[in-house]
């Protein structure tokens, strides 16, 4: 201020501070239309603006948001005057109107979150999943893979039933069936023996069409059930004469084995033995020959470095003889001066 030209010493400010402008404020929601299916939800959101357009920060215990007149639960300061709730899901088809209060008043603002109507779901008998893992399972009676089944609609949407859901095989033993907290249901299946179980699941009556196929095969071979055979048990003891030893693998649970990499070893304590082979059919063969000494040979063999329980064995036996009645016979020679000698000679063949 001036007195007579003559400036003042004193002076004064005013600070304009920014309020809240309620016509300004907005309400918006996203998504606007919603499937009226008992899970879809809306999100609103209230926007405070001061009367430059600008965002205000406000005090979340003075704002409400509403649906159709019933407070939101769960209000949440996003910051800087942004407030969001959700309108929870529903199964009646209808418009809720959003609104909004600041300290009591009203605003301006509304929003409209549209539940539109839905048919019921119908179970897809082809989008349905029935799967299982491993595919593949050793037949130990005690290795399993799981069978899960997650039912779909037309729409390719999880579907929950009230049939009951049955999942059977026609090999193995399959377990109860248990509902998770997914929707889905899942079991287990195991077998003792080898074979293929084709796995099927129904809803109530209804058979869904995806069918796995679970292979079980032998488990390790074990030194305990595998058997040394000998193709004869008594030869020659003509060093010629040969015997072929045959290994055949089998698990534990008695599971013929015909594939794998094993390293079997046969031993025998007389004749002499060839190399093992390994045949298509999952058989170690070797081929042992007498020697010329009678006696029982023992054969034996190791599978993966550990000793076969089982052995067999094979007797080299002597050479007969056969015993003929002694033959008498003679015969005349004309010697030196005119001589005749004449001998007799005892044939016997022993």
């Amino acid at each position: 201020a001036v007195y007579n030209e003559t400036a003042l010493n004193s002076n004064a400010t005013v600070t304009f501070v920014p309020v809240v402008n309620l016509a300004a404020t907005e309400i918006t929601a996203t998504p606007t239309r919603v499937n009226a299916d008992r899970t879809s939800t809306a999100m609103v959101r209230v926007k405070f603006k001061d009367f430059a357009g600008k965002n205000i920060a406000v005090d979340v215990a003075q704002v409400s948001l509403y649906a159709d007149g019933v407070a939101l639960a769960g209000l949440q300061d996003k910051g800087n005057g942004v407030f969001e709730a959700i309108v929870p899901a529903r199964n009646v088809a209808g418009t809720v109107e959003i609104t909004a209060t600041y300290n009591g008043a009203a605003l301006s603002s509304n929003a409209e979150v549209v539940f539109v109507p839905v048919s019921a779901p119908v179970l897809s008998l082809d989008n349905s999943a029935v799967e299982a893992s491993p595919l593949i399972v050793p037949a130990d009676g005690v290795s399993t893979s799981v069978i899960t089944v997650r039912l779909k609609d037309t729409n390719n949407n999880n579907f929950i039933t009230s049939e009951p859901v049955i999942i059977t095989s026609n090999f193995g033993m399959v377990q109860t069936v248990i509902q998770d907290a997914a929707g889905n249901y899942t079991t287990t299946i195991r077998s003792a023996t080898t074979g293929i179980a084709t796995i099927t699941a129904k809803v109530g009556a209804a058979e869904l069409t995806a069918k796995p196929v679970i292979t079980f095969v032998p488990g390790k071979a074990s030194e305990v059930t595998s058997t040394i055979v000998a193709s004869a048990p008594t030869i020659a003891a003509d060093g010629t004469s040969t015997v072929v030893i045959t290994i055949t693998l089998f698990d534990a649970q008695g599971n013929r084995i015909t594939s794998g990499d094993n390293t079997v070893v046969i031993t025998s304590t007389m004749g002499t033995l060839a190399e093992v082979s390994k045949n298509p059919d999952g058989t170690y063969t070797m081929v042992l020959t007498s020697g010329t000494t009678p006696g029982t040979a023992v054969i034996s063999g190791t599978l993966n470095g550990t000793a076969i329980q089982g052995t067999t064995n094979v007797v080299f036996s002597g050479i007969t003889v056969v015993n003929h009645p002694p033959v008498a016979t003679n015969d005349s020679f004309t010697v030196n001066n005119h001589e005749k000698l004449t001998g007799n000679v005892l044939l016997n063949d022993n």
